[in-house]
């Protein structure tokens, strides 16, 4: 009986504690990536960054079917919606509309280019530097809204500015996204 007992508590041990083998490989942990919580600190979002996905909520986008007069409609309102809370003269706001548009089709093509690019390169198994993605990225964000800064009235950018200021408490970056 001693005998079973012990064959059933070691039957147990060898269940809970299996035993390692030389060749198995420690478990490979990744650390979460830091992130940057615009609601706990807004100033740690750059400016580009957060007109960069201002201007892409308030650019047409490009998967609107122009021929489905519903999601056209629903695009319509969309981005009525969000331009409209600045508060901007008529004026002002058709200039941002005209520019955030401009923006939108110029970004998406950027990275529509990108991605042909990277995806022929790796089809021919090498990699691509997004680097050079990255600085043209953020130079057409910066080109843009200094277009907008001298486009909209003193009252119009100073009121664009403080909106797309204030929207940095509902973005979360990664700490990557705020150095580069």
């Amino acid at each position: 009986m001693r005998c079973i007992a012990t064959l059933t508590c070691l039957a147990v041990l060898s269940i809970a504690f299996p035993a390692r083998s030389q060749n198995t490989m420690p478990a490979h942990h990744h650390e979460a990536e830091k992130m940057i919580d615009g609601a706990v600190n807004p100033e740690k979002i750059p400016d580009v960054v957060a007109y960069r996905f201002y201007l892409l909520t308030i650019a047409k986008s490009p998967n609107v079917n122009a021929t489905d007069s519903n999601a056209a409609a629903n695009e319509t309102v969309r981005l009525a919606s969000h331009r409209n809370m600045i508060g901007l003269q008529t004026s002002d706001l058709q200039n941002l509309a005209i520019m955030a548009d401009n923006f939108g089709y110029q970004y998406h093509h950027l990275i529509s280019s990108y991605n042909q690019v990277a995806t022929e390169n790796w089809k021919k198994g090498e990699r691509t530097d997004i680097r050079p993605l990255l600085l043209q990225r953020d130079e057409l964000v910066q080109s843009t809204v200094k277009l907008l800064k001298n486009s909209l009235t003193a009252d119009g950018w100073s009121r664009l500015n403080a909106h797309v200021q204030g929207e940095k408490i509902h973005m979360k970056i990664s700490a990557q996204e705020a150095g580069q």
